[in-house]
């Protein structure tokens, strides 16, 4: 949920979209639809580099304790803004409470064990470059971002905040016009 470096934002948007959602299924009694529309997790994956739209400038950049900590205040207190029906105020509640939280960006088994120690409000972390990185020397550790797309004949950016389009001399197109 950080593509345009405002987690909160984001997953209150997206929160409140899947809420019309899943109230009309669970008003309808449609199992189908309400799993449909729940959403399970956010995740927040914001580069070292920028620092959060929802944080104060000298509040930490990245990925940290203190985002996660808004975060999690910002989704429980989601229902409040919708104004539920009272027969659907706990159903709302439970929605947004139930919303999991996923960290990713340079998490080790140290970092984990930080924001572990801070009683940070994270449900899973994902330490895919912990175990990818195969070369200490060269740091052969990778980000698989999409950064442009090819759209009617150029490349527009769509990279999210903190990212952009890098080039590699081993890399080559491949056309896929034929598969």
């Amino acid at each position: 949920m950080d593509f345009n470096n405002d987690v909160i934002g984001d997953s209150l948007r997206t929160l409140d979209r899947f809420w019309q959602e899943y109230r009309q299924a669970l008003q309808q009694a449609d199992a189908d639809g309400m799993r449909r529309w729940t959403l399970g997790a956010v995740r927040v994956d914001t580069s070292p580099s920028v620092r959060d739209r929802s944080l104060e400038p000298g509040d930490p950049a990245g990925v940290s304790v203190l985002l996660t900590r808004r975060l999690r205040e910002a989704l429980d207190q989601a229902w409040q803004r919708w104004t539920p029906e009272p027969a659907l105020e706990e159903a709302a509640m439970a929605y947004c409470r139930a919303v999991r939280s996923v960290v990713t960006g340079g998490f080790s088994k140290e970092r984990i064990a930080q924001f572990e120690a801070q009683h940070a409000p994270v449900d899973a972390y994902g330490v895919g470059s912990t175990f990818l990185r195969n070369d200490a020397d060269t740091n052969t550790d990778f980000t698989l971002d999409v950064v442009q797309v090819w759209l009617d004949g150029r490349w527009p950016p769509i990279a999210k905040v903190g990212r952009q389009p890098n080039t590699n001399a081993q890399l080559v197109p491949v056309d896929l016009a034929g598969l």
